[in-house]
């Protein structure tokens, strides 16, 4: 009787640990970016196909992102045309994702921050363990609504 009660909590105990994702943050980042960009639905955004037929996404690390609550992960991203000019972004959101497990890392107070027309640097988010994340982007350009993920590899703590 003790070792199925046993088989039952650990069970559950899985399912929780990796089922849907419990860190998703309801919170706007627009608040932070773009006061009327509050509202924005991105249910009818447009693919990661459509972006590249007219832009380049630069994401820079200022260091290999690591796992780790204490890790100081931190990004600049920059959108560019086809042949490398700026594009001004007026949105960018990101929440953190491991397809693999189904679940976030730790990004509800992520910061968001214009560093100038067409970059933002994205800092104050942890991933909870290594292997391969997504960033799931929403990118508003003019009138223009993107959603899609960005592979991103997250090394071990060292």
């Amino acid at each position: 009787m003790n070792s199925r009660y046993t088989f039952i909590v650990l069970f559950f105990s899985i399912l929780w640990s990796c089922g849907p994702e419990k860190t998703i943050d309801t919170r706007d980042a627009s608040a932070q970016i773009a006061g009327d960009a509050k509202d924005l639905d991105f249910s009818s955004a447009m693919s990661e196909e459509q972006f590249n037929r007219n832009y380049l996404l630069n994401i820079q690390w200022s260091k290999p992102p690591q796992a780790g609550a204490r890790k100081d992960n931190r990004f600049m991203l920059r959108v560019t045309d086809l042949e490398g000019n700026p594009i001004e972004l007026k949105f960018l959101d990101f929440r953190l994702y491991m397809k693999i497990h189904g679940h976030g890392g730790l990004d509800k107070n992520r910061s968001i921050i214009r560093e100038d027309l067409e970059s933002f640097i994205c800092s104050n988010f942890f991933f909870t363990m290594s292997g391969p994340w997504e960033l799931k982007l929403l990118i508003l350009i003019g009138k223009e609504k993107y959603a899609f993920d960005f592979p991103v590899d997250v090394d071990d703590e060292s």
